[in-house]
């Protein structure tokens, strides 16, 4: 699965989906490499994206010091009866017009996407043509980093060493690949103990029960 940010004359950015890793390359305006790296399926868990609006401050006030410096210049050439000249109907078309950009902005263009993981953080523009082929990517790379590591870590041989074993489940669970029951049933047949947590009877602590 593959997925593509093309601004014009700005960047590119490139994200696909490889048998153990997710890609991701991005060009800067003169489409040479800026950064370009394969992530392995083991450090994407857990992946988080989030949706954030950056309102481009500085620009909203440039343009209202311009309005105000235009409408100025409009007032003081203003015909007493307050007639639509040219300059007042040229002047309410430019507040339309940046009031229209502010609007279509807000919803659209000052928007942007977080796609997170524990040694990445991508920034990408929420754009409504690339909005759902984005969660679809998203929901993509998670299901196949869990679908990876599960295949990859989460056998079990009780004839190898049970503690790094032991360790490897735990790091699975807190990925959320292996959920709380299969934590315990796989540390059970490893181990053939109910749990790895001392029982305690009258302040001694005793192993767990075992199992067949």
């Amino acid at each position: 699965m593959n997925l593509t940010y093309q601004h014009p004359f700005l960047y590119q950015t490139h994200l696909s989906l490889r048998g153990q890793s997710m890609y991701v390359r991005r060009s800067n305006s003169q489409w040479q490499p800026a950064l370009e790296l394969a992530v392995p399926f083991e450090e994407i868990l857990p992946l988080r994206t989030e949706k954030v609006r950056h309102v481009p401050k500085q620009r909203l006030l440039g343009l209202l010091f311009m309005l105000a410096w235009i409408g100025q210049d409009v007032v003081r050439h203003a015909t007493p009866d307050f007639q639509l000249t040219t300059e007042v109907q040229l002047y309410g078309g430019m507040i339309l017009f940046i009031v229209a950009y502010c609007v279509y902005g807000w919803f659209n263009w000052w928007n942007v996407w977080h796609l997170r993981t524990p040694h990445l953080s991508l920034t990408l523009p929420d754009w409504p043509s690339r909005r759902k082929p984005f969660q679809q990517f998203a929901f993509s790379v998670e299901q196949r980093a869990h679908d990876y590591l599960r295949q990859e870590y989460a056998e079990i041989n009780p004839l190898g060493p049970i503690e790094l074993q032991i360790h490897r489940l735990h790091w699975l669970h807190r990925l959320g690949v292996l959920s709380p029951k299969e934590l315990q049933t796989l540390s059970t047949r490893l181990t053939g103990r109910v749990s790895l947590d001392p029982l305690n009877l009258m302040g001694q602590e005793l192993e767990s029960v075992y199992v067949n």
